[in-house]
C-alpha cells in the first residue's frame, strides 16, 4: 500500500506567499521607473488649434489632465465619426452621450461644441457628411 503527502494548507499559502512578494519586488522597481506619458507628449499644430477652438467656449482640460489629454480625446471623436456609418448621428450621439453620460462640468452647448471642434480639426473631410444630413432629430432618451 502506498502512501501519498499533501502538503498543508500553510506551507502552500506561505510558498505562495514568497513568490508574490518575490514577484512585487521584482516589478515595484519597473512600475515606479515608468515616467508619466504625459511628460513626453508634445502638441502637434492639430492639436493646438483643437486645444484653442475648445478655449473659445471655456474648455479645457480638468484636474489630473493635460491638454494632451484633451487632444487625445479629440481624436478619438474624430475617430469614432469618421469609421460611422452615419456620421452626423454619430457626431450628436457622441455630444449627448459626453454630456449626459461622463462627470464633466459642460453644458450641452460645450458638449457639442467639444465634438465640433473635433470633426473640424482632425476629420475636415467630415464636416459636409455631418452637416448636409436630411435624418429627423433623434429623441433624447
Amino acid at each position: 500500500m502506498t502512501t501519498t503527502h499533501t502538503r498543508s494548507p500553510s506551507r502552500v499559502l506561505s510558498l505562495l506567499a514568497v513568490g508574490l512578494v518575490t514577484v512585487v519586488a521584482m516589478l515595484g522597481c519597473v512600475l515606479v521607473s515608468v515616467p508619466q506619458a504625459s511628460a513626453d507628449c508634445v502638441l502637434t499644430a492639430q492639436d493646438q488649434s483643437y486645444i484653442q477652438l475648445l478655449a473659445q467656449k471655456h474648455i479645457g482640460a480638468i484636474n489630473g489632465y493635460t491638454d494632451c489629454d484633451v487632444a487625445g480625446q479629440g481624436r478619438w471623436f474624430a475617430d469614432k465619426v469618421r469609421a460611422s456609418a452615419t456620421p452626423a448621428l454619430t457626431a450628436a450621439g457622441l455630444a449627448r452621450t459626453y454630456y449626459w453620460n461622463y462627470w464633466t462640468s459642460l453644458t450641452e452647448e460645450q458638449a457639442a461644441w467639444q465634438v465640433a471642434a473635433a470633426i473640424k480639426v482632425y476629420a475636415p473631410e467630415m464636416v459636409p457628411a455631418v452637416l448636409n444630413t436630411n435624418t429627423p432629430p433623434q429623441p433624447v432618451a
